[in-house]
C-alpha cells in the first residue's frame, strides 16, 4: 500500500503545473511511447523527414501536459508562436523558417522534435532508429499559500468505453476553504489516443493552482456509450439510443374497475367567469383541473362539492395536489404530481341534503398564470362537483358559482368524464432487451372513451392524462429502465417500489429541466428485485407519447 501511494504521489509530481520532470520518449513510425515511465499512444505516430524527427505538434505538447494558447492572433507554447494558419513561426520573437519545422499532413500538424524542444525550453536527445527523448524540467510556478489541487487516476491506460475511476485528495495549506473545477474528466472515453484531465483548485478570490494528469486511450474496445450507461449510468443520467428501433414488449392488461375520472382543462384558458366542468359521483372519483387565466386581471380557480341526495353525506379527500400560479406549463404539471403523490390529506367534511362547501379555491392567478389540480375523492352519497373560473379579486360564494352559466369548451382540449381513472398492466422482461413499452399513442394505447355532460359529446381523452398507470415488471432483477419522450417535451414524475426488497422511490423526469431529446432516454431504474411496481401518470402540460425503455446490462 505505501509503495502505490508513493507511485501516485511521484506520478501527480511529474503532472503539469508542479515541480518535476516529464520526460516523453517515442520512436518514429511508431505509435506506441511511454510518459516518465507509463505507457501512452500516438494517434498518429512521429515521423523522419529529411533526417528530421516530426512529432504531432498537439498531441506531444498534450503528452508533456501543455497546450497551445491564444496571444495577439498568435497561438502560443512556451516561446514558441505560430499564426493562426501556421505559415509563420516565430521562436523567442525571432522568425524561423517554415521548411523542415513544420508539415501539414492530413489533419496533423507535424513540428521540428528540435524546434518544440527549444521552444518549451526542454532538452532533446535522440537515439538509434528515430527514437527521440523530451525531457522537460518543471520549476514549480504555483503559489503554496493557495489551495493544492491533488488527484490519481486507478490507471494509466483504459481501453474505448472503459470506466475511469478518479481519486482527488485537495487541499489548502492554510485549511480555508476552497472549490475544484475538473477539465475534460468523463466516465469514459470512445477515442483512442492521450487525454489530459485537469483540475483547478481555486479560492473564494478565484486564485488558486492547476494539476494536469495524461492517460492513454488504447483501440481495446471495452464498452460502446450505450453498454456504459446501461451498467454504470445512475438514475437521472441519459444514454443515447433510438427506442423507436426496440420491439414492444406484449402487455398483459389487468381488467378491474378504476375510480371515475372527472377532467376539467377546456375551455383551458378562459377570457371570463363562468362554469367549466361540472358532473355527479358516488364511491370513488378522481377530479384534474387544469386551467390558465386568459383574462386581464387576476382570477381564482374553484371547486365546489354538493350534496345532491337526500340524506347527509361525507366527502372524503383521500389525497391532493395542485400548483398556483405558476406560468410554465411543465412545471404546473410535474409539481402538481409531486404534490398529489406525496401529500396525503385524509380530510373529511359533512353535507346535508342540498348543502354545498369549497373543496378547492386556488390562489390569485396573474394574467397567463394557471392553476392545476388533482384531487382523489370519495363520498358515500351521490356528490355533484362543480369547477368554475371567478375573475376579479373579490371570492365568488358557493351559490353564485353553482349559477354560472357554462363556458363553451375549445377545440384544442378536452373536458368530461371517464369510467377509469387508472390502467393496470403487466410487462414480462424475461425476453430479449433492449425493448419498450409504450405510453399515450393511440395506436398502442388507446385514449379512454368518455363524454361531455355539459354537452352530451363523446369525448377521447388522448394522452390519457391524470390516467394513473400502474405497471408491473416481472423478471426485473438487474434491469434498467429509462424513458424517451417521442411526443415533444415532457416534465413528470414515476413511482418505482420493489417488491421483495420494500425500496419505494418517487423519480422527477427528469431531475431539473425537461426531456426534450427523443434519442436520449433517461434512467428512472435500476432494479434490485425480482418484481417492480411502476406507477406512471401522464402529466399535464407535458406531450405524449412516451417510450419506457428496458436494458439488461
Amino acid at each position: 500500500m505505501a509503495l502505490s501511494l508513493v507511485s501516485c504521489l511521484l506520478a501527480l509530481a511529474f503532472s503539469g503545473g508542479q515541480a518535476g520532470t516529464q520526460q516523453l520518449i517515442g520512436k518514429a513510425g511508431q505509435t506506441g511511447a511511454s510518459v516518465n515511465g507509463a505507457s501512452a499512444n500516438y494517434s498518429t505516430p512521429p515521423v523522419q523527414i529529411q533526417g528530421r524527427t516530426m512529432v504531432p505538434l498537439r498531441e506531444t505538447l498534450t503528452m508533456l501536459g501543455m497546450s497551445l494558447g491564444n496571444s495577439g492572433g498568435f497561438q502560443t507554447v512556451g516561446s514558441l508562436q505560430f499564426s493562426g494558419t501556421f505559415n509563420q513561426i516565430l521562436l523567442g520573437g525571432s522568425s524561423i523558417p517554415l521548411d523542415g519545422n513544420l508539415v501539414q499532413r492530413g489533419d496533423t500538424m507535424f513540428i521540428s522534435a528540435k524546434l518544440l524542444a527549444d521552444g518549451i525550453g526542454a532538452k532533446l536527445r535522440a537515439g538509434e532508429g528515430g527514437e527521440f527523448y523530451i525531457t522537460l524540467i518543471r520549476e514549480s510556478g504555483g503559489d503554496p499559500a493557495l489551495p493544492q489541487p491533488r488527484f490519481t487516476t486507478d490507471k494509466d491506460s483504459y481501453g474505448i468505453g472503459e470506466p475511469v475511476k478518479v481519486e482527488e485528495f485537495s487541499f489548502h495549506p492554510l485549511g480555508e476553504p476552497f472549490g475544484l473545477r475538473w477539465s475534460n474528466l468523463k466516465p469514459a472515453y470512445y477515442k483512442p489516443g492521450p487525454v489530459t484531465i485537469a483540475l483547478d483548485a481555486v479560492n473564494g478570490s478565484g486564485r488558486g493552482n492547476r494539476l494536469t494528469r495524461t492517460i492513454t486511450i488504447t483501440d481495446r474496445v471495452v464498452n460502446s456509450p450505450l453498454s456504459f450507461a446501461v451498467k454504470y449510468g445512475e438514475v437521472g443520467d441519459t444514454l443515447d439510443d433510438n427506442t423507436l428501433a426496440r420491439p414492444t414488449l406484449p402487455r398483459q392488461d389487468v381488467a378491474f374497475a378504476g375510480p371515475k375520472f372527472l377532467f376539467s382543462d377546456s375551455p383551458e384558458s378562459p377570457e371570463r367567469v363562468g362554469l367549466l366542468y361540472k358532473d355527479t359521483f358516488d364511491g370513488e372519483a378522481r377530479l384534474l383541473a387544469y386551467h390558465m387565466n386568459n383574462a386581464s386581471v387576476v382570477a381564482r380557480l374553484y371547486v365546489v362539492a354538493r350534496n345532491v341526495s337526500d340524506a347527509p353525506a361525507t366527502v372524503r379527500t383521500a389525497r391532493i395536489g395542485d400548483t398556483a400560479p405558476a406560468r410554465v406549463e411543465g412545471v404546473l404539471g410535474q409539481v402538481t404530481l409531486l404534490s398529489f403523490l406525496t401529500g396525503r390529506q385524509d380530510s373529511r367534511i359533512q353535507l346535508g341534503a342540498g348543502e354545498s362547501a369549497l373543496i378547492y379555491v386556488s390562489p390569485l392567478l396573474a394574467p397567463r398564470t394557471g392553476a392545476s389540480l388533482m384531487a382523489d375523492l370519495s363520498s358515500d352519497r351521490k356528490i355533484e362537483l362543480t369547477v368554475a373560473m371567478g375573475i376579479g379579486e373579490d371570492a365568488l360564494s358557493t351559490d353564485s358559482l353553482l349559477a354560472l352559466a357554462p363556458l363553451p369548451a375549445d377545440t384544442n382540449h378536452v373536458r368530461g368524464t371517464f369510467p377509469s381513472a387508472a390502467r393496470r398492466f403487466t410487462l414480462d422482461l424475461a425476453t430479449t432487451l433492449p425493448a419498450k413499452a409504450i405510453i399515450g399513442d393511440p395506436g398502442d394505447d388507446p385514449a379512454e372513451e368518455g363524454q361531455d355532460v355539459l354537452s352530451g359529446a363523446k369525448v377521447s381523452l388522448s394522452g390519457n392524462y391524470g390516467v394513473t398507470y400502474e405497471v408491473t415488471l416481472k423478471n426485473a432483477e438487474g434491469v434498467v429502465g429509462a424513458i424517451a419522450p417521442r411526443g415533444g417535451l415532457y416534465k413528470g414524475v414515476v413511482t418505482v417500489e420493489e417488491v421483495e426488497t420494500g425500496r419505494k422511490e418517487i423519480v422527477r423526469l427528469p431531475r431539473s429541466g425537461v426531456l426534450s431529446t427523443p434519442n436520449q432516454p433517461m434512467i428512472f431504474l435500476r432494479s434490485g428485485a425480482k418484481t417492480v411496481k411502476l406507477g406512471f401518470i401522464p402529466a399535464s402540460g407535458s406531450h405524449l407519447p412516451v417510450h419506457l425503455a428496458f436494458y439488461r446490462p
